[in-house]
Protein backbone atom coordinates (compact mmCIF):
# COMPACT_ATOMS: atom_id res chain seq x y z
CA UNK A 1 0.00 0.00 0.00
CA UNK A 2 1.37 3.41 -0.94
CA UNK A 3 2.15 6.03 1.68
CA UNK A 4 -0.21 8.65 0.22
CA UNK A 5 -3.07 6.13 0.28
CA UNK A 6 -2.39 5.30 3.91
CA UNK A 7 -2.23 8.97 4.90
CA UNK A 8 -5.40 9.94 3.03
CA UNK A 9 -7.36 7.04 4.48
CA UNK A 10 -6.15 7.52 8.05
CA UNK A 11 -6.06 11.34 8.13
CA UNK A 12 -9.78 11.84 8.83
CA UNK A 13 -9.65 9.30 11.65
CA UNK A 14 -6.56 10.91 13.13
CA UNK A 15 -8.13 14.37 12.97
CA UNK A 16 -11.24 13.12 14.80
CA UNK A 17 -9.00 11.49 17.41
CA UNK A 18 -7.03 14.73 17.74
CA UNK A 19 -10.22 16.77 18.30
CA UNK A 20 -11.46 14.20 20.84
CA UNK A 21 -8.09 14.36 22.60
CA UNK A 22 -8.36 18.15 22.62
CA UNK A 23 -11.77 17.83 24.30
CA UNK A 24 -10.23 15.56 26.94
CA UNK A 25 -7.42 18.06 27.42
CA UNK A 26 -9.97 20.84 27.91
CA UNK A 27 -11.90 18.61 30.32
CA UNK A 28 -8.72 18.24 32.37
CA UNK A 29 -8.07 22.00 32.32
CA UNK A 30 -11.70 22.93 33.04
CA UNK A 31 -12.99 19.92 34.95
CA UNK A 32 -16.13 21.59 36.30
CA UNK A 33 -17.55 22.47 32.88
CA UNK A 34 -20.10 20.26 31.05
CA UNK A 35 -18.78 17.74 28.51
CA UNK A 36 -20.77 19.30 25.68
CA UNK A 37 -18.98 22.62 26.26
CA UNK A 38 -15.63 20.84 26.04
CA UNK A 39 -16.54 19.08 22.79
CA UNK A 40 -17.91 22.20 21.09
CA UNK A 41 -14.94 24.29 22.18
CA UNK A 42 -12.51 21.57 21.01
CA UNK A 43 -14.19 21.54 17.58
CA UNK A 44 -14.06 25.33 17.44
CA UNK A 45 -10.45 25.60 18.52
CA UNK A 46 -9.23 22.76 16.31
CA UNK A 47 -11.01 24.25 13.29
CA UNK A 48 -9.46 27.64 13.95
CA UNK A 49 -6.03 26.09 14.40
CA UNK A 50 -6.19 23.98 11.24
CA UNK A 51 -7.41 26.89 9.09
CA UNK A 52 -4.69 29.15 10.48
CA UNK A 53 -2.07 26.44 9.95
CA UNK A 54 -3.22 25.89 6.37
CA UNK A 55 -2.92 29.61 5.62
CA UNK A 56 0.47 29.70 7.34
CA UNK A 57 1.78 26.77 5.28
CA UNK A 58 0.62 28.40 2.04
CA UNK A 59 2.29 31.68 3.02
CA UNK A 60 5.49 29.93 4.14
CA UNK A 61 5.76 28.34 0.74
CA UNK A 62 5.33 31.74 -0.94
CA UNK A 63 7.47 33.90 1.38
CA UNK A 64 10.58 31.76 1.81
CA UNK A 65 12.98 33.55 4.19
CA UNK A 66 10.14 35.29 6.05
CA UNK A 67 9.09 31.90 7.42
CA UNK A 68 10.61 32.36 10.89
CA UNK A 69 8.83 35.61 11.75
CA UNK A 70 5.63 34.29 10.19
CA UNK A 71 5.78 31.15 12.34
CA UNK A 72 6.33 33.22 15.47
CA UNK A 73 3.42 35.48 14.55
CA UNK A 74 1.22 32.43 13.92
CA UNK A 75 2.08 30.99 17.32
CA UNK A 76 1.32 34.31 18.98
CA UNK A 77 -2.04 34.53 17.19
CA UNK A 78 -2.96 30.97 18.24
CA UNK A 79 -2.05 31.59 21.87
CA UNK A 80 -3.77 34.98 22.02
CA UNK A 81 -6.93 33.71 20.33
CA UNK A 82 -7.08 30.68 22.60
CA UNK A 83 -6.64 32.75 25.77
CA UNK A 84 -9.38 35.17 24.72
CA UNK A 85 -11.70 32.33 23.69
CA UNK A 86 -11.12 30.50 26.99
CA UNK A 87 -11.81 33.69 28.92
CA UNK A 88 -15.09 34.21 27.06
CA UNK A 89 -16.33 30.61 27.03
CA UNK A 90 -15.22 29.46 30.47
CA UNK A 91 -15.54 32.83 32.26
CA UNK A 92 -12.18 32.62 34.02
CA UNK A 93 -9.66 35.31 34.96
CA UNK A 94 -7.08 36.51 32.45
CA UNK A 95 -4.25 34.88 34.38
CA UNK A 96 -6.06 31.55 34.55
CA UNK A 97 -7.05 31.72 30.89
CA UNK A 98 -3.53 32.58 29.72
CA UNK A 99 -1.97 29.85 31.88
CA UNK A 100 -4.43 27.24 30.62
CA UNK A 101 -3.98 28.43 27.03
CA UNK A 102 -0.21 28.02 27.30
CA UNK A 103 -0.63 24.51 28.73
CA UNK A 104 -3.16 23.60 26.03
CA UNK A 105 -0.98 24.89 23.18
CA UNK A 106 2.08 23.01 24.46
CA UNK A 107 0.16 19.75 24.83
CA UNK A 108 -1.66 20.21 21.52
CA UNK A 109 1.66 20.88 19.76
CA UNK A 110 3.14 17.77 21.37
CA UNK A 111 0.20 15.70 20.10
CA UNK A 112 0.58 17.12 16.59
CA UNK A 113 4.34 16.55 16.73
CA UNK A 114 3.80 12.95 17.79
CA UNK A 115 1.38 12.43 14.93
CA UNK A 116 3.80 13.97 12.42
CA UNK A 117 6.67 11.89 13.80
CA UNK A 118 4.70 8.65 13.44
CA UNK A 119 3.77 9.68 9.89
CA UNK A 120 7.46 10.23 9.08
CA UNK A 121 8.37 6.85 10.59
CA UNK A 122 5.62 5.22 8.55
CA UNK A 123 6.91 6.91 5.39
CA UNK A 124 10.42 5.58 5.99
CA UNK A 125 9.12 2.12 6.75
CA UNK A 126 7.09 2.04 3.53
CA UNK A 127 9.92 3.46 1.39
Amino acid sequence: MRFDTIVTTTLPVLLVVLVATSALLLAALFWREPALTQIIFALHWSSFYFVLETVRQILLHQLGSWGGPLSALGSFVVLTYLAIAMRVVYRRSWIGSVFRAICAVIIFAALLGGWLWTTAVLAEWLA
